[in-house]
């Protein structure tokens, strides 16, 4: 059923005219009896900036994802704008670069009112105009935006003129340093960008460090605000996909690398409309600590108090990287060379059996009850000629390692003791500096603590149906226990494992792995 927002925005009447009435609504009169609405219902000025995104999305949704037209709901609004006001006491200057409707800055604006004691619409409007500045490319949602704010002030929307701006935040002249940068800032992707606007692509990436690899327009964005807060807060809504994607590794760097991240809002929840959820981010100047993870390496979201404690229980071990070397199996170029190589038959000394993700369950391979299916071809028993093979390539075929599957909904491996297997595309190499590593390593991977720590980290990257997508950079960050107890504990059970004999043994095994972990760190996820 649709929101009274939803239905409103579906009325067939003209923009100006719904914006009109719906403001008369809020000022204290009536809704007009052909809406169809409630007219008990209590109207709120973030209406009208919701019911432009609403409208956009509904008459031009091309043109609104181009420009990444979204609204950010009002719980969502005031809980970035309290966390972020709370590391600025007093009246401080706040800016919205990409304002769109004024959401966050009624936020903003209702936080410093409260601190201000403003009653009535005077002094209401004396701290809008002496601490609030916002700019949008959107003319007509700075019009709205200013509306909004007049209307929550009790004045008219001349008296705030000034406060709201049709700008260009990425090129325009953005004025003086602010105390506070609120922002909800565009989200669009680079494969969008470059089908739109492949000039203003170029040009955004020249200007900014951010802007690289597979970029979102919110990296960017993300920059610039840091610019316009050098000494001061900057408080953001991104995807949660910034958290963990690569091309986002830069701005995590810059919010926690040369400045610290005080607060991490789970706002995943907040329907903003598009198809992302939302996570935000509070930055300060000053020295990072050990909350997060320093240098553009992924943050954990956690979804509840048990990933918390995981998170925080693991924060100081040592990475999968630091213990072993990850890599991916084979790159495309080497994936088709392979091609006329790859046969199926028995393993010998020139021929060394292959697999793939979907060969892959946890502690196994089924080589030989299960097809491999590589680039078309449906092969049982596959084998590649070593003579295919790099000499990379051979040394790490031969070496004791884990093979693991890069398509899963947890994490999936068999372990390669002896050395002596090919991984195909799909798959990631974990080879070990000391080849004696191989039981434990396979054993914490296949616990539930590891999935679960992969899953919180990496989870704003799967795929529909829960689909883990693990490659090198992401596996390699994944925290392993350092050396101790539980390393050891685990050592003997993953050499038990990959001795137990029959699906009893295995399970019980299994079991014993999750409660050595569950012993050693929180994880309420129950043994398979």
């Amino acid at each position: 059923m649709p929101t009274i927002l939803e239905h409103l925005a579906r009325l067939p009447i003209d923009d100006d005219a719904l914006v009109d009435g719906v403001a008369a609504w809020i000022a204290g009169g009536r809704p007009d009896p052909t809406w169809g609405v409630d007219p008990t219902t209590t109207p709120d000025p973030s209406w009208l900036g919701h019911l432009h995104a609403l409208r956009r999305r509904a008459t031009d949704p091309e043109a609104a994802a181009v420009h990444g037209v979204v609204y950010t709901p009002a719980p969502a609004a005031r809980a970035l704008a309290e966390a972020a006001l709370a590391h600025r006491p007093g009246l401080p200057t706040v800016l919205d670069p990409a304002c769109g409707g004024g959401a966050l800055l009624l936020a903003a604006a209702r936080v410093l009112w409260d601190r201000a004691g403003a009653t009535t619409a005077a002094a209401r409007a004396d701290v809008v105009r002496a601490c609030l500045r916002g700019t949008d490319v959107d003319a007509r949602a700075v019009a709205i935006a200013r509306r909004a704010l007049a209307l929550a002030c009790g004045v008219d929307a001349h008296a705030l003129h000034d406060v709201v701006r049709a700008a260009d935040a990425l090129r325009d002249d953005p004025g003086p340093a602010v105390d506070v940068v609120l922002a909800n800032p565009p989200w669009v992707d680079s494969a969008r960008m470059a089908a739109h606007d492949p000039h203003a692509r170029r040009a955004i990436a020249a200007r900014f460090a951010t802007a690289r690899g597979n970029w979102d327009l919110c990296c960017p964005f993300v920059e610039r605000c840091v610019a316009l807060a050098p000494d001061g807060v900057v408080a953001v809504l991104v995807p949660d996909r910034v958290a963990s994607a690569p091309y986002a590794t830069a701005v995590r760097a810059l919010l926690h690398g040369t400045r610290a991240v005080v607060d991490l809002l789970d706002l995943r929840d907040a329907d903003l409309g598009v198809d992302a959820r939302a996570v935000g981010v509070v930055s300060v100047p000053g020295r990072p600590d050990d909350r997060l993870p320093v240098g553009g390496d992924p943050w954990p979201l956690a979804d509840d108090a048990a990933d918390r404690a995981l998170v925080q229980a693991t924060a100081g071990w040592p990475r999968l990287r630091d213990v072993a070397a990850v890599t991916g199996a084979a790159t495309v170029a080497e994936a088709y060379a392979w091609v006329p190589h790859l046969t199926s038959g028995a393993p010998d000394a020139d021929h060394l059996p292959v697999a793939n993700s979907g060969t892959i369950d946890p502690w196994t391979v089924h080589w030989a009850d299960a097809a491999l299916r590589y680039l078309g071809r449906s092969v049982r028993r596959p084998v590649v000629a070593v003579a295919a093979l790099s000499p990379t390539r051979r040394a790490q075929a031969h070496a004791p390692k884990l093979v693991v599957a890069g398509l899963t909904r947890t994490l999936e491996a068999f372990a390669d003791v002896d050395g002596g297997w090919v991984g195909a595309k799909s798959t990631v190499l974990v080879v070990p500096a000391t080849p004696d590593d191989v039981p434990w390593l396979a054993a914490w991977v296949h616990s539930a603590a590891a999935s679960r720590l992969y899953r919180v980290t990496w989870g704003g990257l799967a795929l529909s149906g829960g689909y883990l997508r693990v490659g090198p950079a992401q596996l390699g960050a994944l925290p392993v226990p350092p050396p101790g107890p539980l390393r050891a504990r685990l050592d003997a059970l993953g050499r038990r494992r990959l001795g137990a004999g029959d699906d009893a043994a295995r399970a019980q095994v299994d079991a014993a792995i999750d409660a050595v972990c569950g012993q050693a760190v929180p994880c309420d996820v129950a043994p398979r």
